[in-house]
């Protein structure tokens, strides 16, 4: 065992070689002794502080103003009986008046000696060493001559012209601080090395580990070894928007993606004297490199559901659609949710599970447009699929883009699995039921997967057209506050040329619309020459055909045409555009003005 570095701190010299030739050589400490009293003994601690000492021992109220700003642990030379005893005998041939004046510890020993033996002297109790004189000179003037007490006390009684006699201590008191220093000190090695072991044992293990307290920073982490892959500050700040959420419920769990990974992490708060803790379990899950965009994330803790969501836009003619979704959601049945692009099938999707039992869990979305064959199968047959997990939302959206393999996995998948038993399962689908009567996934869905797959189907924007002004005096207000505009809304032309247009794309489609409209309107009303415009122009890019030789044409037609086809799609949705191609909006954006030359006038 390695030696015990100690900082001895004297208040008078005789102790500091008293101390020196006690522990000179010693096997089991290695000390540095100075002499400093009070205030002194406090500058020699914090000039010294970088010496990393074990701990420091020192006498009396030296000692007590060492602790006071110390970081190690501060041993007191307590003064024994013998001590006291030892300066009252010595001072008993004294002729004159003798007072004891000291710091409380001391005088609650001269107390004790003084009434056993029957001793009668002035006794006063100093408790700063700013006291000192003033309690000197109160004892000189009833006729005290001599003062027992500490260094501090003798050496300004001696400067008072009064005589003074020192309590010192011997070798038994000294070796006792010392043996008491070695208990603590092994006390706080075993911690530390019990602390060692524990971080050891983090660190070899498959959890990266946080901690944080009530205020939400980060006390702990085994960031000496987080998992590969891992982004230690994007971990680090989930955790942290997650604490307060942990701390009010106790526990919770969510997904997020970094790196091509999924992380699963597992938040709990601490219990007992640590309730004022949150500890995060952060583990790497399944490998997304080559699905980064066909996988999504959430949870219902820390992503509310939109105000105005597609079939939340007018509640009175979305009613019943509303208070469907909400009875779903307190099932735990299978959903396939029908519906054409852009009438909300996400969020309808999100609602459901979010009104459900395991609603605060995580919730992932599969996008089936994003996968192949391979990438499918990948998922299904993983050791470490997400879909192995219980107590999750699992979103399929578009299991009609899907080709008759993958539909065949996944009804395999879907029977033997019996995925539905662990999770919420939800499904959405583009296409009516009554137009994919051959579809075999979902005719397995809603047939023969044992699994009672509930169905919603939501309502097309040209069905519900007369909802267009309401939803777009939402939308437009929502806009004006994000783009810093003041449009009014639609003028009546405005208002009938949306009604009429046919929504391939829904809300989606009106809400892009909308936004264009509100950009361009310099007027307090959105004009009727604008919308045609731009509807004109909407239908040129929906009806636009995608080239099916991709080699003719010049790079910039060639790259046009894919944007354009990708854009259809996405009810021309920009932002879902870039992320299936797999660029920034912003390069996006460049690429279609870079393209306007090739587009006919309108």
């Amino acid at each position: 065992m390695k030696k015990i570095k100690v900082l001895f701190i004297a208040p008078y010299e005789g102790l500091k070689n008293l101390v020196v030739s006690m522990f000179m050589n010693d096997e089991h400490f290695d000390v540095d002794a100075y002499v400093g009293d009070l205030e002194a003994g406090v500058a020699l601690v914090k000039e010294l502080r970088a010496m990393n000492y074990d701990v420091i021992i020192s006498r009396g109220g030296t000692a007590e103003l060492i602790e006071l700003t110390a970081e190690i642990p501060v041993i007191d030379i307590e003064l024994s009986q013998y001590d006291i005893l030892h300066a009252i005998k010595l001072s008993q041939s004294y002729s004159g008046k003798i007072a004891i004046a000291g710091f409380p510890k001391i005088i609650e020993r001269v107390e004790s000696i003084c009434g056993l033996l029957n001793y009668n002297m002035d006794i006063s109790v100093i408790n700063s060493a700013g006291q000192v004189s003033e309690c000197l000179v109160k004892l000189k003037e009833k006729g005290c001559s001599l003062v027992i007490g500490d260094t501090i006390t003798v050496a300004t009684a001696k400067e008072m012209q009064m005589n003074g006699v020192l309590i010192t201590s011997g070798s038994e008191s000294v070796l006792s601080a010392f043996v008491e220093a070695e208990k603590i000190c092994g006390v706080a090695e075993e911690a530390r090395r019990r602390a060692r072991l524990y971080e050891d044992m983090l660190d070899l293990g498959e959890f990266f580990v946080l901690v944080f307290d009530v205020e939400r920073r980060l006390v702990f982490s085994n960031r000496r070894n987080p998992p590969e892959g891992a982004d230690s500050p994007a971990i680090e700040a989930w955790c942290r928007a997650a604490a307060r959420e942990i701390f009010k419920k106790g526990e919770g769990s969510f997904i997020r993606k970094s790196g091509g990974f999924l992380w699963n992490i597992t938040g709990r708060r601490g219990n007992g004297e640590f309730d004022g803790l949150v500890y995060f379990y952060v583990r790497r899950g399944f490998d997304i490199i080559n699905m980064v965009n066909a996988i999504q994330v959430c949870s219902a803790v820390f992503n509310k559901p939109a105000a105005n969501s597609s079939f939340y836009d007018n509640p009175e003619s979305t009613q019943k659609i509303v208070e469907h979704i909400r009875r779903l959601g307190k099932t735990n049945l299978s959903v396939i949710i029908f519906g054409e692009p852009g009438t909300g099938k996400d969020t309808a999707a999100f609602e459901i599970y979010r009104c459900g039992t395991g609603g605060d869990k995580a919730f992932l979305t599969i996008d089936c447009r994003m996968l192949g064959d391979r990438q499918l199968d990948n998922l299904l047959r993983s050791e470490k699929s997400p879909l192995l997990e219980g107590g999750r939302g699992i979103y399929f959206k578009r299991i009609d883009a899907l080709g008759e393999d993958a539909q065949k996995m996944l009804v395999i998948y879907v029977r033997d699995s019996l995925l539905h038993r662990r999770n919420r399962v939800i499904y959405s689908c583009e296409a009516n039921f009554q137009e994919t009567p051959d579809d075999l996934l979902i005719s397995c869905l809603l047939g023969e997967s044992g699994q009672e797959c509930m169905t919603l189907r939501l309502p097309s924007l040209r069905e519900r057209a007369s909802d267009i002004p309401s939803i777009a005096s939402i939308y437009i207000n929502d806009l004006n506050i994000v783009l810093g505009k003041q449009v009014a809304g639609l003028d009546p032309v405005s208002t009938e040329m949306l009604r009429e247009f046919q929504w391939r794309s829904n809300i989606t489609q009106l809400k892009n619309v909308l936004r264009e409209l509100v950009l361009i309107t310099d007027g307090a009303f959105i004009r009727g020459s604008d919308t045609e415009r731009v509807l004109q122009k909407e239908e040129f890019y929906r009806n636009k055909p995608v080239s099916r030789d991709f080699l003719k044409g010049t790079l910039e037609e060639i790259t046009l045409n894919v944007i354009n086809g990708v854009l259809a799609e996405e009810g021309m949705n920009q932002s879902n555009a870039a992320k299936r191609l797999e660029i920034s909006r912003s390069t996006l954006w460049r690429k279609l003005q870079g393209g306007k030359q090739f587009l006919p006038k309108l």
